[in-house]
């Protein structure tokens, strides 16, 4: 989208019963503009055959903070609809053996938290520290399942604490009433904001954010 009203440079999320709205400056005077909505939202009797391209700009008024910002004449590309993301596997590995899921086929995280391709990456890591070891035995071997299994454990320890912060994120975006709460003790509390993001960028370990004295201070 060219020429977003009040773009400076810095992204934006907008936060609504509706769903939310990511707003990412890239130069140039063009800022990427994605919206989230509820799968509910799409399933409704109202929205069925509903076509959320062409009601995109519409949408995007709904939200008090977009209203009047958005010319569609300044639409750099077509508005692109897809989904839905929110899948999650139950295991990390195939059924049959010799084959691990990595990224976004072995879990899920919600754009809002910006840690999906980081996920991906690491995944990918902890995959190839698994099959080296077990391909070292010859690449006409079958992989057994039990070979497989570490794979599983190392992705248990280095995503079980994102896994939850990224569940409580999803909690409050949900509920707009406790995102706003909790944005205004952000405001008032540059630590915890800093510490927020330090864990959604993998700078710190999620657990830091997770420890109730912490979760509290969201809050209160």
């Amino acid at each position: 989208m060219g020429d977003v009203t009040g773009v400076d440079g810095v992204g934006e999320l907008h936060v609504s019963a509706r769903g939310y709205v990511g707003l990412g400056p890239i130069g140039g005077g063009v800022t990427t503009v994605a919206l989230v909505v509820p799968l509910a939202a799409v399933r409704t009797s109202g929205s069925a055959g509903r076509d959320f391209r062409r009601d995109f700009f519409a949408e995007l008024e709904r939200f008090p903070g977009l209203a009047g910002r958005f010319d569609p004449r300044r639409l750099v590309r077509s508005v692109l609809a897809t989904g839905p993301f929110a899948q999650w596997s139950r295991t990390a590995t195939a059924s049959g053996g010799g084959a691990l899921l990595v990224g976004d086929a072995a879990d899920f995280f919600d754009p809002f938290t910006g840690q999906g391709i980081y996920s991906a990456l690491r995944g990918a890591e902890l995959a190839a520290a698994c099959l080296i070891p077990a391909l070292a035995c010859g690449v006409n071997a079958p992989i057994p399942p039990s070979a497989l299994r570490p794979y599983v454990r190392a992705r248990r320890r280095e995503f079980a604490g994102k896994w939850m912060l990224e569940r409580l994120i999803g909690v409050g975006v949900g509920w707009p009433a406790l995102t706003d709460r909790v944005v205004r003790r952000l405001a008032a509390r540059p630590d915890l904001a800093d510490l927020l993001v330090s864990a959604t960028g993998n700078i710190v370990p999620a657990r830091r954010v997770l420890a109730p004295s912490v979760l509290a201070q969201f809050l209160w």
